[in-house]
């Protein structure tokens, strides 16, 4: 369906100031509404998505249907929870209309080199082994794009026609689940207990292809665990399937603490998701201070240009209109350039 802006507009279930939660990054995440019958301006005339949401990281997303399916009356308040999210300026380079993200996708069924068929879905490129079932939760055999952020999403959507995900995992035994919890909670005594019970597993994945280092790193709380779990032999480059390592999926929510230890114990800072993102180009865009600092210290390499939106992490941040990321970058790179000028006239072999 797609959305038009005519003089008798739907009426809309939440105003602006509204607290909710929208389903983003296959997840439910906490937001405020910011604007209505929101139209970006590199979108066909008549097009617009009836919400804008501002996300507690600081991040802009847009739904593009006022529907349960997208977004829903957020839960009460938890003791301490904020609000408000934190306060972040500007908007992303052009993302799809709406019209091309209100599509159910189905998944699709495929073969793996043993002869063993098995299932994948073109959005979110999870796959399985067993066939989904028509009234599974989540979305079943059609899976919604559901509210769709300004970076990833619009590149997962592109790829709704490419070739299948990575073939189910079939090494290592699967990733408990309450292993993968107690990882991303920091739960550090589960997560040795677990070590130890199961030697040789510490790379053992779950859902998505995620190990445990993942869901550490990508968690609410599990810096502590990361230091565990690098300290027992987890791979620092290891990918789920949307290409993702560690490091990856600690600067998209800005897990600062988690990104400095995978980078003290040589995680590629300049590694890159399967659309060639970088960390990079994730903490610049959504306005993570700490991980692009820890990134930069690191030696991250801020002249790579994202092949999907064509812009190195500098002109994200700016787009995005993240000013203090932006200083770091620059900041960076007038540092690097100095090193180097340093080392050209302090007597390397060509300084005399």
């Amino acid at each position: 369906m797609m959305m038009a802006i005519t003089e008798q507009r739907p009426k809309l279930r939440f105003e602006v100031g509204d607290r909710l939660e929208c389903w983003c990054n296959e997840q439910w995440l906490l937001g405020v509404v910011v604007d209505l019958w929101w139209a970006h301006s590199g979108w066909p005339p008549g097009h617009a998505a009836p919400y804008q949401i501002q996300l507690q990281d600081g991040s802009l997303v847009f739904a593009p249907q006022d529907t349960e399916q997208y977004v829903r009356e957020a839960a009460p308040l938890l003791e301490g929870q904020s609000d408000e999210p934190r306060r972040s300026g500007g908007h992303s380079y052009s993302p799809p209309a709406p019209a091309m993200l209100s599509e159910e996708i189905s998944w699709r069924k495929a073969t793996a080199p043993s002869g063993q068929p098995y299932w994948y879905h073109p959005v979110t490129k999870e796959t399985r082994w067993d066939e989904p079932a028509e009234d599974e939760p989540g979305g079943a055999r059609a899976i919604s794009t559901g509210v769709v952020h300004m970076l990833g999403g619009s590149a997962a959507v592109r790829s709704r026609t490419g070739a299948p995900g990575t073939v189910p995992y079939q090494g290592a035994s699967p990733l408990p689940a309450e292993v993968r919890e107690a990882a991303a909670e920091g739960e550090v005594a589960r997560v040795t207990a677990w070590l130890c019970e199961a030697p040789g597993q510490v790379n053992a994945v779950g859902p998505g292809g995620r190990t445990a280092l993942m869901a550490a790193a990508h968690g609410p709380r599990g810096s502590a665990a990361v230091r565990v779990l690098v300290s027992a032999g987890a791979s620092l480059e290891a990918k789920d399937q949307h290409g993702c390592t560690a490091l990856l999926l600690a600067a998209v929510r800005g897990r600062a603490a988690a990104a400095e230890v995978l980078l003290a114990a040589g995680a590629d800072a300049d590694a890159t998701d399967a659309h060639g993102g970088t960390a990079l180009h994730f903490a610049a865009f959504l306005g993570h201070l700490a991980v692009a600092k820890a990134l930069v210290t690191a030696g991250a390499d801020s002249s790579v240009r994202h092949p999907k939106a064509a812009m190195t992490a500098e002109e994200m941040a700016r787009e995005a209109g993240h000013d203090s990321v932006l200083a770091v970058l620059r900041q960076g790179v007038a540092d690097a350039k100095a090193a180097v000028g340093a080392a050209g006239e302090g007597g390397g072999r060509g300084g005399w």
